[in-house]
């Protein structure tokens, strides 16, 4: 169990909280196919719980959970701010992938590219930092 979960995080306690989960399926998975790890386990409300997930470095990137939809069925969810759909009801809705079906959504997920790579985490990041030093540069002067 603690091959899902990021080294020096793992606990007894978090491994028999993923054990137990509904939503295990769903982090096997994305631990296979994107070699993601399990960072922490975040509690939603009620009884529901959410895993936060992150790349092999430690870069938290998405949080993957389990809800009972309208129909009384169990819905696997992805959220993730890296991705955002062009039509939902709120932001939480827009960033939020969800189907009833593991493969399903592991294939959207795929096809939208909703997790990114270490390398397209870090050019974001160095593209806002260089924006940010450039607004400087104009506001105080080259000094």
């Amino acid at each position: 169990m603690s091959r899902y979960i990021l080294a020096g995080f793992e606990s007894e306690e978090l491994e028999q909280s993923l054990r137990n989960s509904d939503v295990f399926p769903l982090v096997r998975d994305m631990c296979h196919k994107f070699g993601l790890k399990v960072l922490s386990e975040n509690p939603l409300g009620g009884l529901r719980q959410a895993f936060q997930m992150c790349l092999p470095n430690g870069m938290a990137i998405g949080k993957v959970y389990t809800h009972t939809n309208k129909d009384n069925k169990l819905e696997y969810c992805y959220r993730t701010p890296y991705y955002k759909k062009e039509r939902g009801r709120s932001d939480e809705d827009k960033e939020t992938l969800h189907s009833t079906k593991v493969s399903s959504l592991m294939a959207t997920i795929s096809r939208v590219k909703a997790i990114p790579s270490i390398t397209q985490l870090l050019d974001k990041k160095m593209t806002k930092l260089s924006s940010a030093r450039e607004i400087m540069e104009k506001a105080m002067g080259n000094t």
